[in-house]
């Protein structure tokens, strides 16, 4: 095990993946195996090359769930997805299921398909 001293250790977790930055510039990942205090903590492999105090260790799992949590916010990632048989059908196909039998309802909702914006006050031929 190689024990690492940083700033804090708070907002990290035994299992986080973490990426060092060695003297080299190479970035060297490697997961945290336990926190022992405030600002120590235990990796299972040693790391490849030096790391100077004050070279950046970025928490890729912290990272992970702020940017997961930022597409929520934003609405870019959405986790429930919700399929239905309507999506490959066609608008007549969805009309004569919503319709059934009832002209009326077929034509108002032949005029209604597609636009933008439904007008209560349309008139049914």
């Amino acid at each position: 095990d190689t024990i690492l001293t940083v700033d804090t250790s708070e907002r990290m977790l035994a299992g986080d993946r973490l990426g060092i930055l060695l003297d080299s510039k190479d970035l060297f990942r490697v997961q945290i195996q336990n926190i022992i205090s405030e600002t120590q903590l235990t990796i299972a492999a040693g790391l490849p090359g030096p790391a100077s105090s004050g070279n950046v260790i970025t928490n890729y799992t912290a990272v992970a769930a702020f940017m997961r949590l930022r597409g929520q916010v934003l609405g870019i990632l959405q986790e429930n997805v919700h399929l239905h048989a309507e999506a490959g059908m066609t608008d007549d196909q969805i009309v004569a299921k919503l319709a059934g039998s009832d002209r009326n309802k077929a034509v108002l909702l032949k005029s209604v398909l597609g636009t933008e914006k439904y007008d209560a006050n349309q008139k049914v031929a």
